[in-house]
């Protein structure tokens, strides 16, 4: 009995040292070191993350390595935070790969969507971001607030944060990233000369998943932004129009 029980010690010792690190210790270090919030934006320093190509790589390929029936014995929240961290570890690595580009969008990168190319491995299936992103974030979790998290390595998205999500911290991190975004005057703001809630088409692509989760885009506005009282009333009225503002693709590089 003495020598099973030793055995079967060994063997968790061994699956321990085999199991995914839910720190994200490595990719929490490249991202304080190569990523400055800049008011409610991300500064993305891409020459620092393609010299550090080979540890980028090392990253990716950790999350390639988990298997589907370790993903699913997770908590939620660890599923969530894996999901949001890979979603931005490909997206910088396909930026890394392909450096210099001025946007995403770049030729370079694909003829086609970027968001359609697959060029990861996830679950031992090749897929894309959009695969990732609308087949299995917003299909498999509840969460509106996911497109404040994830990065699409441009100005017009949502700051790239300067640490990974981890599942002790999500729902602080997502409230944190959902009023951030919010309250950028440059991509939402409340114009009460034109009677207008401008916003960014991010509200108009997903306006299904914040009626969902809010009951409308306004309604999530008013719980995030930081209105004055007469910001407030406009937004409440029926007849405030919203307008959706163009989407800024160009890279969220550091300068």
């Amino acid at each position: 009995m003495k020598q099973l029980g030793i055995a079967l010690l060994l063997q968790l010792l061994v699956l321990s040292s085999y199991a995914f690190d839910h720190s994200y210790s490595s990719w929490d270090a490249m991202l304080s070191q190569n990523v400055k919030l800049v008011g409610a934006a991300s500064s993305v320093d891409y020459k620092a993350f393609v010299k550090d190509k080979a540890n980028l790589k090392a990253i990716a390929d950790k999350f390639s390595a988990v298997k589907k029936t370790e993903y699913d014995s997770w908590t939620k929240e660890q599923k969530l935070s894996f999901l949001i961290n890979a979603y931005n570890v490909f997206t910088i690595q396909l930026i890394a790969d392909h450096y210099p580009v001025d946007t995403i969008k770049s030729r370079k990168i694909t003829w086609l969507s970027p968001f359609k190319k697959d060029f990861f491995r996830l679950f031992g299936k090749e897929m894309s971001l959009g695969h990732l992103e609308h087949e299995i974030l917003r299909k498999d979790f509840t969460e509106s607030r996911i497109h404040f998290a994830i990065n699409c390595a441009s100005i017009g998205c949502p700051a790239l944060m300067d640490e990974a999500f981890r599942d002790k911290d999500l729902e602080a991190q997502l409230e944190k990233a959902a009023k951030l975004f919010v309250n950028d005057k440059s991509r939402n703001r409340v114009d009460t000369k034109e009677k207008e809630l401008q916003i960014s088409k991010i509200f108009d692509w997903f306006e299904g998943d914040f009626k969902r989760d809010y009951g409308s885009v306004k309604a999530f506005f008013l719980k995030y932004a930081d209105f004055n009282d007469a910001e407030k009333n406009l937004v409440l009225k029926d007849s405030t129009d919203i307008e959706y503002l163009d989407y800024d693709w160009k890279l969220n590089e550091q300068k």
